[in-house]
C-alpha cells in the first residue's frame, strides 16, 4: 500500500506491522507556498524530513510537487527545496503537477496575486479566454513547459537517475518533456 500525504507526522510508522509494503507519497512544495500559500499545512523541509525518516525505517519515499506555484522568486526556491530533498533522500520517483483547474479569475479570487511571478499572472491574464475551459489552466503552456523545465533541470543537478513525471498534463506537455523526463 501507500500513504500520501503533506504531513510530517510519521514516528507512528515506526511500529506499524508490515511497513515493508508501504511507500511513502508526499506532496510538497516551496517553503514560500507551504508558508503563505498553505498555512496551517506543514513546512516544505519537514515533509522532507519526514520522508528521510520513513526512508531510514526502510519505506521507499516518492515526492510529488503538488502544487507547483510560481511565487515570486520561485525559481530560487524551489531550487532549494529540490536540493534538501535531494541531499536527505533518494526518492523512487519525483513528479510535478502545477497549480491547474483553474481559471485566471478563480485564481485571482482565491489567491493574492502580489505573491505570485509577475510574469507568469500576466501570462494568465493574457490568456484568461483561451485557458477558460482547459484543466490545466490558469497558466498558459508556455508558462507551464518554463516551470517544469526548470523543475526538471534542479532535479538533474543533483540526481542523474531519479524517475521523474508530470501529473494531470496534457499529451502535448509530455511528448515536449520526454526526452527530460526520460519517458513518455
Amino acid at each position: 500500500g501507500h500513504f500520501h500525504t503533506v504531513s510530517s507526522n510519521v514516528d507512528w510508522i515506526a511500529d506499524l506491522p508490515h511497513r515493508d509494503r508501504l511507500v511513502g507519497v508526499w506532496s510538497t512544495t516551496c517553503e514560500a507556498v507551504a508558508r503563505d500559500i498553505e498555512p496551517g499545512s506543514g513546512q516544505a523541509i519537514d515533509r522532507i524530513k519526514a520522508a528521510r525518516k520513513c526512508q531510514e525505517m526502510g519505506i521507499p519515499v516518492r515526492y510529488k510537487f503538488k502544487p507547483v506555484i510560481p511565487v515570486r522568486n520561485w525559481r530560487e526556491e524551489y531550487a532549494s527545496i529540490i536540493k534538501e530533498a535531494l541531499e536527505l533522500t533518494r526518492p523512487e520517483s519525483i513528479g510535478f503537477c502545477l497549480y491547474i483547474w483553474h481559471t485566471f479569475e478563480a485564481m485571482s479570487s482565491t489567491m493574492p496575486l502580489d505573491l505570485l511571478d509577475p510574469d507568469c499572472v500576466e501570462a494568465a491574464r493574457a490568456a484568461a479566454g483561451e485557458m477558460k475551459d482547459v484543466r490545466t489552466g490558469p497558466f498558459p503552456h508556455a508558462v507551464r513547459s518554463e516551470i517544469y523545465r526548470f523543475l526538471i533541470q534542479e532535479v538533474r543537478r543533483w540526481d542523474k537517475e531519479v524517475l521523474l513525471y508530470v501529473s494531470t498534463e496534457t499529451r502535448e506537455m509530455w511528448d515536449e518533456l520526454k526526452d527530460e523526463l526520460g519517458q513518455d
